[in-house]
């Protein structure tokens, strides 16, 4: 093997040199200290130690916080319950409000109706509020008049012998059937009897009681007390003109928009249920004023989740056991049918719309159910959604860590597997944004 010249030595040699001189090897490295390794450890333990303490903190404020709050939802009540219910009115009588009242309103929306009028027509903001709880007043008073119009039709035909004489034979027959019952488990042969004179000396009891009076015209009190203050209130909330979009923070566009979807969404479902639920009674064989009256009444139950849902499906059964002129097989189709049309579209579609209009998971609805009718009643169970979607929307808005995996929690889960807050806030921004358009004009 050829040996290289002692020139091309002395030129590998000084390159070398002149590559260590530029990468300096390990050993010419610093060692690392064990001091500075031991302040790094006591460093994070002492950041982690102050983490644990405020989130011990927060979670203690927390409880404080939801105990004062429960104090305060609880004992003002007769305050709070109104004025969250009229803001709700107030969103939607507010649109036909502006468009009756204010030229300019009306104009952008007819051109986005694209209707043309040889010219705008509008009154004073003034008579607009009166007509705006007139009508409140009026769509109201449809659940007296349903109650009015079962009654109308009750005594029509108590009046008819020949009808008074077959539901009594009705009574008699599911008399004679509860005794056949009774007598095979309790060995009994007068049970029905008994449980209706049981039943005849309770209720005259009660009727004669001046305590059961003096409740009742207390609750009477209370709740048109109740209607008057949301009224008052539902006139202060229309009373200024119309705010324009733009001028609007985020967070008031993102829950009026919120809000705006829950009603909009609740409204159909409860009507497209009460239709359904009056139709299919209706063809079972039950009267056509007997099932208007109880498609009315459904509709203003089914504002109430779950619970307006059973006590519902509950209102026909004395009616399809005790009309006289039904068949067999026509009180076990009303018994099921409406029932089965209502969970349908309640349970099945309802919390799909739900989960898709107002991104809220179906338990923490459930919760919000439980905890707002504990708190507040009907009246809670029905303002419960709107009131967690309004919590779920400003703990995104606040700028912590906390309040984001709190609204992440209540949030669905994405089906892209994606659980940021992001999409969560994509999707609500999403209802603000189809609020944009119909709120500059919703008001």
């Amino acid at each position: 093997m050829q040996q290289p010249s002692p020139a091309e030595a002395s030129d590998e040699g000084a390159a070398a040199s002149s590559l260590d001189n530029h990468h300096p090897s390990s050993s010419q490295m610093p060692p690392r200290s064990r001091g500075g390794s031991r302040l790094e450890l006591h460093a994070v333990a002492a950041r982690t130690d102050t983490e644990r303490d405020n989130l011990l903190l927060l979670l203690g404020v927390s409880v404080i916080a939801a105990c004062c709050l429960c104090w305060f939802l609880e004992h003002l009540d007769y305050l709070l319950k109104p004025l969250v219910f009229a803001f709700g009115l107030s969103l939607i009588l507010r649109p036909l409000v502006d468009f009756i009242s204010d030229a300019r309103y009306q104009e952008q929306k007819l051109r986005q109706w694209n209707v043309k009028l040889p010219r705008n027509i509008t009154i004073p903001r003034v008579i607009g509020l009166m007509l705006a709880l007139s009508l409140v007043v009026t769509v109201s008073a449809t659940f007296i008049w349903a109650m009015y119009l079962s009654e109308q039709w009750i005594t029509f035909h108590w009046k008819d012998k020949g009808w008074n004489d077959r539901f009594i034979a009705r009574i008699n027959d599911l008399a004679d059937f509860f005794d056949r019952i009774a007598l095979r488990m309790l060995k009994k042969d007068d049970f029905a009897q008994e449980a209706w004179h049981n039943l005849q000396n309770k209720l005259e009891m009660m009727l004669k009681d001046e305590t059961f009076w003096t409740s009742f015209a207390n609750g009477l009190f209370n709740y048109m007390g109740d209607a008057a203050i949301c009224l008052f209130y539902v006139l202060f909330l229309l009373a200024p003109r119309r705010t324009p979009l733009r001028m609007r923070s985020q967070i008031v566009r993102r829950i009026h928009g919120a809000v705006k979807k829950f009603i909009v969404i609740m409204v159909a479902l409860s009507a497209v249920r009460a239709v359904l639920v009056g139709l299919l009674i209706w063809a079972c064989g039950v009267p056509g004023s007997l099932a208007g009256s109880i498609a009315i009444v459904s509709f203003w139950l089914f504002f109430i989740p779950n619970l307006g849902s059973f006590i519902a499906t509950l209102i026909p059964l004395p009616l399809v056991v005790l009309l006289p002129d039904m068949t067999y097989n026509q009180r076990w189709c009303a018994m099921f049918i409406p029932a089965m049309g209502s969970f349908l579209v309640g349970d099945i579609l309802g919390p799909t719309m739900y989960r898709k209009g107002l991104d809220l998971n179906e338990v923490v609805i459930l919760l919000a159910l439980v905890f707002w009718f504990s708190v507040w009643g009907g009246v809670g169970a029905v303002l419960a959604v709107p009131i967690m979607c309004t919590v779920k929307i400003i703990m995104e808005e606040i700028p912590h860590e906390g309040t984001h995996a709190l609204a992440r929690m209540m949030a669905p889960a994405p089906s892209n597997g994606n659980g940021n807050v992001g999409g969560g806030l994509g999707g609500l921004n999403g209802i603000g944004g189809g609020d944009g358009g119909g709120g500059s004009g919703g008001g």
